[in-house]
């Protein structure tokens, strides 16, 4: 965990919420985000520690999942963060196509996750 990543990654974060489209988006039309996004990016974090990379995201980018919110939503965020030239529309995906690359980006997107829970806490929850 690097402080200097994770304010680099605080400004894309910001970046990547003004510019989705707003299908992906998780901020409404008021700038508010719906509270359980919040406690979504908090467990995705110990589930990465517990569980490795693949299994979190896989588990989070389930579309039969039974949540309030759609979770993949910030998977593509994270995704657009880590990457915003990919083509790929799935951080499952993109991780099995750079699978050989797995340490560093689960590092990368350790940081994300940290910059991205500091960057949805200024947010008005609701």
């Amino acid at each position: 965990m690097s402080s200097r990543r994770i304010s680099h990654y605080i400004v894309k974060c910001m970046e990547v919420l003004d510019n989705i489209n707003s299908e992906d988006n998780i901020v409404d039309n008021e700038g508010r985000i719906p509270r359980e996004f919040n406690g979504y990016i908090s467990s995705f974090g110990a589930c990465i520690i517990q569980n490795g990379l693949l299994p979190a995201v896989a588990f989070f980018e389930n579309k039969n999942a039974n949540s309030q919110q759609d979770r993949r939503k910030l998977m593509k965020i994270i995704l657009k963060v880590l990457d915003e030239e990919t083509k790929e529309n799935s951080l499952f995906q993109y991780l099995l196509k750079n699978k050989s690359e797995e340490k560093i980006l689960r590092k990368e997107i350790i940081n994300i996750v940290i910059a991205l829970q500091q960057v949805i806490r200024t947010y008005e929850l609701v």
